[in-house]
């Protein structure tokens, strides 16, 4: 929690739900200058995981001059298949 409360201390706390976009994610980094973006269950009070800026530059440089690229930032967070870590970790 310590740390969740110091990365989040100069920033705004905008979360993003399992069925919003990769466009959302990327327009909440770039707007705001986050470093990282919250990802959590709606209506549930828990953040399930986080998608850091450094992920999203990795993932993007990985799908260069893929035919499926542009259709990546429609694609909602859940259909990516990203790994959720358990609350005690």
């Amino acid at each position: 929690v310590q740390s969740i409360i110091k990365s989040f201390r100069w920033a705004p706390f905008l979360p993003v739900a399992l069925d919003s976009s990769m466009l959302t994610v990327l327009l909440l980094l770039s707007k705001y200058r986050l470093r990282s973006v919250p990802v959590i269950e709606t209506g549930k009070p828990f953040v399930r995981n986080f998608i850091t800026q450094s992920a999203v530059v990795q993932g993007l440089r990985g799908c260069r001059g893929r035919d499926w690229f542009d259709s990546i930032s429609g694609q909602s967070l859940s259909d990516f298949g990203l790994p959720f870590m358990p609350s005690d970790e």
